[in-house]
């Protein structure tokens, strides 16, 4: 084989290899570890429904939920945007409206998900977007 063929063949492995991975979705259960000042805070974020595989491109509403285990878990409502055949990645804004001490407030997020390597990192925001914390987390295994 001459040096021509073989790299045209690497060329084309190259190529096919994304395409016979099994597709990536964003429904799943995350870890996120948020910092708000000194704090850290190991809640979880589940995303659910409405997402499909990622095999190209897409746009649209996410579902699902945030916990802050033994105070809250809320509903989450957003919306999701991916590149994946360029950016291989995930940019979500959502938002919760979170209960504790009796009291409702409501919190944004925005983040953005490597799809590879399945990570995510972002911040928090008040109603009156002053910043509450920024998070980074992983996508763990189905439970």
């Amino acid at each position: 084989m001459n040096l021509k063929r073989i790299a045209f063949i690497l060329t084309l492995i190259t190529l096919a290899y994304p395409f016979a991975q099994a597709s990536p979705s964003l429904d799943g259960f995350y870890e996120m570890k948020l910092t708000i000042g000194d704090k850290v805070f190991i809640d979880e974020l589940h995303l659910l429904g409405e997402s499909r595989p990622l095999d190209y491109e897409f746009s649209g509403n996410i579902i699902g939920s945030v916990s802050v285990p033994g105070v809250f878990t809320a509903p989450l409502y957003g919306t999701a945007t991916c590149s994946h055949m360029w950016a291989n990645e995930c940019l979500l804004v959502f938002k919760i409206t979170a209960t504790e001490n009796d009291k409702n407030f409501k919190v944004y997020y925005e983040a953005k998900i490597d799809i590879a390597l399945q990570t995510l990192k972002g911040e928090a925001y008040l109603d009156n977007r002053t910043l509450l914390g920024s998070f980074v987390g992983f996508k763990k295994n189905e439970r």
